[in-house]
């Protein structure tokens, strides 16, 4: 019993109260050896991601254009030909999308001179 009463605090975190210029201190020994090892492992794919962070960071994103974005639906469309078993609902969602980059196409100013020249032609 009386040991009881002398380990009742022995699992409870004991610590000094830090100051702030301790933590700072912490803190950047901490994103030291953080920056040191991932120099070390800079080659490793290890990572708890899979290591797709570095793939990600390294890939630029382009705009792709209006012409790039009509061919990957054509596509998919004939990829959909080939693997489809009667089930349209695919080929309605490529014409959706079809239509949609169509509507979102950057559009050209015309001037007023080529609405009489198509209205008397």
């Amino acid at each position: 019993m009386s040991s009881d009463f002398c380990t009742a605090d022995s699992n409870l975190a004991v610590s000094e109260t830090l100051t702030d210029a301790a933590i700072v201190q912490s803190v950047s020994a901490d994103n030291a050896a953080g920056e040191s090892t991932s120099a070390a492992g800079a080659g490793d794919n290890d990572d708890d991601n899979g290591g797709d962070d570095d793939a990600d960071d390294s890939r630029e994103h382009t705009a792709v254009s209006t012409a790039d974005a009509m061919n990957a639906l054509a596509v998919l469309r004939d990829w959909l030909e080939c693997n489809t078993t009667g089930d349209n609902n695919g080929f309605d969602h490529v014409a959706e999308l079809e239509n949609f980059i169509i509507t979102c196409r950057p559009k050209q100013q015309t001037s007023i001179t080529d609405f009489f020249r198509n209205a008397t032609a």
